[in-house]
């Protein structure tokens, strides 16, 4: 039988790492929330483009990553 140790909060820092359909998922909210920032005047399309392209970046859901996805 083997022990189950319980994790620190300090140690679960950082240890978020969500599959190629979750990031998918994600950056589809993303796109549905600046398309009504944009209808409501709250940002610009330009703005919207920059936000799209970092949160891509950061989802990793870009060209290079979408065609060799990760194993889930």
């Amino acid at each position: 039988m083997t022990k189950e140790t319980r994790m620190s909060r300090r140690e679960r820092r950082g240890t978020w790492k969500p599959s190629l359909a979750q990031r998918r998922w994600a950056y589809g909210v993303l796109v549905a929330a600046g398309t009504v920032a944009v209808t409501y005047g709250i940002v610009n399309t330009e703005q919207l483009a920059a936000w799209l392209v970092l949160g891509a970046a950061l989802l990793g859901v870009g060209g290079l990553a979408l065609a060799n996805p990760t194993k889930e």
